[in-house]
């Protein structure tokens, strides 16, 4: 199991128009191919992301589910898949 802390910065645009930064620092934990972060945004929603990674020889499989929580939750499902010739 290692733990870790990250920094991730988002800057947000509407159409061509600055419309906010997004500061945050989340601790999380990774087990085998697998992690979980969760912690505040500078704007005050809470966000977590759970996801996961395999690399088969050439095939790396990527994925993750990302939410955040004030009033409402908002959430997405990515997913990555890359072959490497």
């Amino acid at each position: 199991m290692d733990a870790y802390v990250e920094y991730k910065n988002e800057i947000k645009y509407q159409e061509t128009t600055y419309n906010q930064a997004i500061h945050h620092l989340r601790p999380g934990v990774k087990l085998g191919n697998y992690y979980f972060e969760g912690g505040y945004f500078s704007e005050g929603d809470f966000g977590a992301e759970v996801g996961y990674k395999f690399k088969l020889k050439n095939l790396q499989i990527k994925g993750k589910w990302e939410g955040t929580k004030k009033d409402t939750l908002k959430h997405k499902l990515e997913t990555e898949i890359r072959y490497t010739f």
